[in-house]
């Protein structure tokens, strides 16, 4: 049913994000985000929230380079780039642009 996509550390390396697509493009894929200890073990699960969709080959998360508190998420299926605001452990979508482009959305980069 589901397929596991991308882990990824935080800047600070205190919270671990992970995504899971669907199989199916009529199910929802899911964002995970975990509180890590500080040799690295899981503490424990913050949330599991759905995705828009079910992420297409993608629903890939990318946490801002010089914050913990901005995230990107990709989804192929429909051409989605949304971005988040992870603050006080709470993830809150804020934008969401599609790119109706064959193939777009796969990763995101940050630029500074």
């Amino acid at each position: 049913m589901y397929r596991s996509d991308v882990c990824v550390l935080s800047h600070s390396g205190k919270y671990l994000f992970a995504t899971a697509r669907s199989n199916s493009f009529d199910v929802t894929g899911y964002i995970a985000a975990f509180k890590l200890g500080d040799n690295g073990h899981i503490e424990r699960q913050i949330c599991l929230n759905p995705t828009p969709t079910s992420g297409g080959h993608s629903n890939a998360v990318s946490p801002c380079d010089w914050s913990d508190e901005w995230l990107a998420i990709t989804d192929d299926q429909e051409g989605w780039i949304e971005i988040y605001r992870w603050h006080d452990e709470f993830l809150g979508r804020v934008a969401r642009l599609r790119i109706p482009e064959p193939g777009f959305g796969m990763n995101a980069i940050w630029y500074d």
